[in-house]
């Protein structure tokens, strides 16, 4: 058992995750104390604020607990605070971390295997970016294993099992049936995304498909219809949905905060720089769609969740019958509100989503997962500023913690699907909530008309126009 003041939680931090990581004999208890002092508030805050921090870092790991306990300062006074016994207040938590082979998360079928058992199809960008460093996180906890991966590049296939010791690499999918699977995450091209999805799902493994759900709705639909056939989980990697700014702003409206929504706009995109490892990005037999499937399929999943489908919308391109990289939508809501939306991957856009609202203006940039901007109605100030999550506001310690980043919310989303596998429960975004920005996409495709493009000579616009009449999807 250590004590330690909340002033040195930061540089204590390290040190405490070493021992806990590393050790072979579990569990540690450490008893922390936050302290305040009746003369100097901004201390009293500071050491709370400190303890609350850790707190909440700490349970990041499923392998940490705490709770507050009911001790008299006197016990676990240092020397350093003797003479401020007096005007000293102490709050104490009790946290208790284990080592990586305890607190086990157990597989739904009972196993004896203490981990949540991952399959991967698909050792691309996405997965070498991000799924890599999520796995590897959770591998480090004891939360999950990469059991098996499988790619057609023989060559990237090992390079990437490489840092996982306990992942096989396997020639085909047939594995499925064979190897015992608690969750697939499926990371392959989009054209290959039902074909995938479904087989994990009859061999009765739940499945994690990353966006977008499918190349088309009808594909959506039979997937969806796969997962209820064999009562397995089917979830999409639409993780924006896990970022703090995107909850922050549903809830503004949902509670009419700053009043109604007006009207929107989002301009989001820039010069195509996904690490690709083929064309399939290009191919419309594989990728099904340009920039509207590709970043569309974030932007109408927010514009869905946060606004409702629209009644009206026109949609425009200049795909000219291959893929487009620029689009452009106009939606109409009921009561007035009217959106618009600019994608492209040929331009820098703004990257900016502003809402307005009748008492004030919302605005979210791109990438930052965790910050607003907020200026209210008449007022000639902006205020910017990073969230935290006071969900824990209530509880004894009145835990106050920033918000989730990006790679966290990466993290946040397969801890969500791992919960729900164990506890057979609802995922955060179920198919059926993803493939409702599926359906306005197709909606876009069959209503599409091409771009205005000033800067073409009369001959190109010609040309182009006949292209588009011909093109379709």
């Amino acid at each position: 058992m250590v004590v330690t003041p909340a002033s040195k939680l930061y540089g204590t931090i390290p040190n405490l995750l070493h021992l806990a990581l590393k050790s072979s004999n579990p569990p540690y208890t450490f008893i922390f104390s936050g302290f305040t002092d009746s003369p100097t508030k901004n201390k009293r805050a500071w050491g709370a604020r400190n303890v609350s921090t850790f707190l909440k870092q700490i349970l990041q790991y499923p392998t940490a607990s705490f709770a507050p306990v009911d001790f008299r300062p006197k016990e676990f006074i240092g020397a350093w605070q003797k003479n401020f016994v007096d005007s000293i207040e102490h709050t104490y938590a009790q946290i208790v971390i284990h080592s990586m082979k305890s607190n086990p998360i157990s597989p739904p079928t009972g196993d004896s295997n203490p981990r949540c058992r991952i399959a991967l199809l698909g050792c691309g960008a996405v997965s070498e970016l991000y799924h890599a460093p999520a796995l590897q996180h959770l591998e480090a906890e004891g939360t999950a294993v990469l059991a098996a991966v499988f790619d057609p590049d023989a060559a990237r296939v090992a390079k990437f099992c490489a840092q996982f010791p306990n992942a096989v690499s396997y020639p085909d999918e047939s594995f499925l049936k064979k190897v015992p699977l608690d969750l697939v995450i499926v990371a392959s091209p989009v054209s290959s995304h039902e074909a995938h999805a479904i087989r994990a799902l009859e061999a009765g493994i739940a499945v994690l498909c990353e966006k977008p759900l499918a190349a088309n709705t009808e594909a959506g639909d039979r997937m969806i219809a796969a997962a209820l056939k064999h009562q397995r989980i089917l979830a999409v990697g639409l993780l924006r949905r896990f970022y703090a700014n995107v909850q922050f702003t549903r809830q503004i409206i949902q509670n009419k905060t700053l009043g109604s929504v007006t009207s929107f706009t989002i301009h989001e995109g820039g010069p195509f720089n996904w690490p690709a490892r083929s064309d399939s990005f290009f191919r419309k037999s594989t990728a099904g769609g340009g920039v509207l499937l590709d970043i569309g399929v974030h932007v109408l999943d927010l514009v869905v969740h946060w606004f409702g489908e629209p009644q009206k919308l026109t949609y425009a391109d200049d795909a000219m019958g291959g893929l487009e990289t620029n689009c452009q939508l106009e939606l109409s809501y009921s009561a007035g509100v009217k959106g618009t939306v600019h994608l492209s991957r040929d331009w820098k856009t703004s990257n900016l989503y502003v809402i307005e609202f009748e008492r004030g203006t919302l605005k979210l940039r791109v990438g930052d997962a965790e910050k607003v901007e907020l200026q209210l109605k008449n007022s000639s100030f902006l205020l910017k500023g990073s969230l935290e999550d006071c969900a824990d506001l209530d509880s004894p310690l009145g835990t106050v913690s920033p918000a989730l980043t990006f790679p966290q919310a990466f993290l946040a989303q397969l801890r969500d699907l791992i919960s729900a596998v164990r506890r057979a429960s609802r995922p955060t975004i179920p198919a059926e909530e993803g493939i409702r920005s599926l359906r306005l996409i197709e909606q876009c495709y069959q209503n599409r008309t091409l771009m205005e493009m000033p800067w073409l000579t009369p001959e190109e616009r010609k040309s182009a126009r006949l292209l588009a009449a011909g093109g379709g999807r």
